[in-house]
């Protein structure tokens, strides 16, 4: 979806000042983005890497255990939902099957939170007021869209309907 990572964290670079980069959250959970960053620029605020986060929320959620290292990173985010293929290896060849995966689940969400507990948890894919409700059960930070106007109307009822309260 985006340049090759060298020349996008050079031209990022270039075109920021100091004060700006400082404010900047750079949005790519991609390791080879993440690690040029890093290399280029030590102080920049960036997403975890999404192997780690994916590596993290399965390990949680097929297996019970939350046992990834603590993560530096100040901002994890991954899709609420995502399409994944679960792949055995079987002694004559391979079974697959397609799964339309939860990743944000409560136990998901608290393993991140021991793990990162400095850490703002972002919600990729929320495009309904039923997955914003869900991201907000959750306790995320923050929820990434294809569809603002809707949630943000969605949310400003909310917050309408609180404030009579």
């Amino acid at each position: 979806k985006s340049l090759p990572a060298g020349p996008l964290i050079d031209a990022l670079l270039k075109n920021l000042s100091p004060l700006q980069r400082s404010r900047l959250v750079f949005y790519s959970t991609d390791r080879t983005h993440t690690a040029a960053l890093k290399a280029k620029a030590p102080d920049a605020i960036h997403f975890e890497p999404r192997d780690t986060t994916r590596t993290r929320g399965l390990t949680q959620l097929l297996a019970g255990r939350c046992e990834l290292p603590n993560p530096k990173d100040l901002y994890i985010g991954f899709e609420l939902y995502r399409d994944v293929s679960v792949t055995e290896k079987l002694t004559l060849g391979d079974g697959a099957s397609p799964v339309r995966a939860t990743f944000w689940t409560s136990e998901t969400i608290a393993c991140t939170r021991r793990q990162a507990p400095q850490a703002e948890i972002v919600i990729f894919g929320v495009n309904s007021v039923q997955d914003y409700d869900q991201a907000m059960m959750l306790g995320a930070q923050a929820v990434y869209t294809d569809t603002p106007l809707s949630i943000l109307a969605h949310r400003r009822k909310i917050q309408k309907f609180c404030a009579k309260k």
